[in-house]
């Protein structure tokens, strides 16, 4: 038994709409008679259409209005939790930044007091490499909490935009049409080739 997927009247909509794209695969314009007749078939698919729009959209609109509604009662209490998450983030991330340097620095402090006492017991001071090992004090500890982790993410600013190789930018594809659209033949954008399509109209 198949599924019903709808619960629009359609009547015998599927067996007008569904097969017109095979049909159409069959159409070829050759003559003044095929191109009449390939109109008419794209008047018949624009009225089918029209029958679809009006069975659908106001249901369609309907559920978009409730959605919208919905989604306007959620963010007034979503958003506030969500920005008050956000704040305490920003500071957990910035402390975790600030611990980081610190172990960061005393990272290199131990290192450098590890070369200092093996200078030192390489020249046979045995006691004053012990004595520079004696002054490291240990690592502080990262910081850390109950089911709290920390991920890496990268992130970027752009500060010259004159800079940036070619390979990172991306054509201003509305900017192109809008400037072909008003020039048509006349338009000329290096890199870009200006062509035209027969677009037909069903009146």
């Amino acid at each position: 038994m198949k599924e019903e997927r709808s619960v629009i009247v359609i009547g015998d909509l599927p067996e007008r709409a569904l097969p017109l794209p095979e049909k159409a695969k069959k159409i070829k314009v050759v003559d003044q008679a095929s191109l009449e007749k390939a109109n008419m078939f794209i008047g018949i698919c624009k009225d089918v259409m029209d029958e679809v729009d009006g069975l659908f959209d106001v249901h369609i609109k309907r559920t978009l209005d409730l959605k919208r509604g919905l989604e306007a009662d959620k963010k007034i209490y979503w958003d506030p939790p969500n920005q008050a998450r956000s704040i305490v983030r920003n500071e957990i991330s910035r402390y975790a930044l600030e611990q980081n340097e610190i172990i960061r620095k005393a990272e290199l402090g131990q290192q450098e007091i590890q070369r200092k006492a093996r200078v030192a017991l390489e020249s046979g001071r045995v006691k004053t490499s012990e004595k520079i090992l004696a002054k490291a004090e240990p690592l502080p500890p990262p910081p850390k909490a109950a089911g709290l982790s920390f991920r890496d993410d990268w992130k970027f600013e752009i500060v010259d935009m004159a800079k940036i190789p070619r390979e990172y930018l991306m054509p201003d594809e509305p900017k192109i049409g809008h400037a072909v659209r008003t020039f048509k033949e006349q338009c000329f954008i290096p890199g870009v080739r200006i062509f035209m399509v027969k677009t037909p109209i069903q009146r």
